[in-house]
């Protein structure tokens, strides 16, 4: 059975540097925001095990119009667990928990490689792509809840 889970930053660290860019330390894979009160780190877990990942950032997008977004960053699963419905399962979760806590737009900068994952999901690419020196060509993603 897979529990989602509020974890501390720290428990973010090691998938995010496993999946979102290994030539980091894990210690020093940080964003800014990830601190602050009203930020949200998120996993799946099964027992004590961190399956995936995401954190979420209250924060609006210039590219939305009208009512409250929050932001998911660091979205990560374990990459031996891809394609096991464990990433959809925790998108589900924050999702039902945002539409909760009154957030009207989930937003992300995601990867032209996972872009798919989240147009299955309801999300719409909106904006023009952009580049990040360590991750590549990223598109940015919205689905209203």
């Amino acid at each position: 059975m897979i529990d989602v889970k509020l974890i501390s930053v720290d428990q973010t660290y090691p998938l995010r540097s496993l999946v979102l860019n290994p030539n980091l330390e894990v210690n020093t894979f940080s964003f800014e925001g990830d601190d602050k009160p009203d930020t949200q780190h998120y996993a799946a877990m099964h027992h004590d095990e961190v399956l995936a990942i995401g954190s979420v950032y209250a924060q609006q997008s210039d590219l939305i119009e009208g009512g409250t977004h929050a932001r998911l960053r660091g979205f990560a699963t374990d990459p031996g667990l891809r394609n096991k419905g464990v990433g959809s399962h925790l998108l589900e979760d924050i999702e039902k928990k945002l539409t909760a806590q009154k957030y009207d737009v989930i937003w992300s900068s995601v990867t032209a490689n996972s872009l798919l994952f989240y147009q299955k999901r309801g999300y719409n690419a909106i904006g023009s792509e952009i580049f990040e020196p360590t991750l590549g060509k990223m598109v940015i993603v919205a689905k209203r809840l």
